[in-house]
């Protein structure tokens, strides 16, 4: 299978452009989740916003109907393994009974 040709890389070719790729120490990934892995990774939610059920519902919603896409936008962990920008749309997985897949970024400062 051939390999597709990156977007940005032909973007920044036709101008001459060269991308400069940064080593951040970030992992980047994606994975498919679904209950057990959902309360599993909430294990790392101690310090976060307080829950919004409206949103869980709303993503609940989106995901029992299909709605669910993958995206730029996932879950996020810091260097020290405390999650961030994940409790709502895992709290949604397990009240969905759902299986998704998202992408999960881990080393965040």
């Amino acid at each position: 299978m051939e390999k597709k040709q990156s977007v940005v890389d032909a973007l920044l070719k036709e101008e001459g452009l060269v991308p400069v790729e940064v080593d951040t120490g970030l992992r980047v990934r994606f994975l498919r989740i679904g209950k057990s892995e959902a309360k599993a990774l909430l294990k790392a939610n101690t310090d976060n916003r307080k829950l919004r059920p409206g949103r869980v519902r709303f993503y609940a919603s989106t995901m029992k109907q299909g709605g669910w896409k993958l995206t730029h936008q996932g879950i996020a962990f810091t260097e020290a393994g405390l999650g961030i920008d994940l409790q709502h749309r895992l709290h949604a997985v397990i009240d969905a009974d759902a299986v998704i897949e998202i992408m999960v970024t881990e080393g965040l400062g």
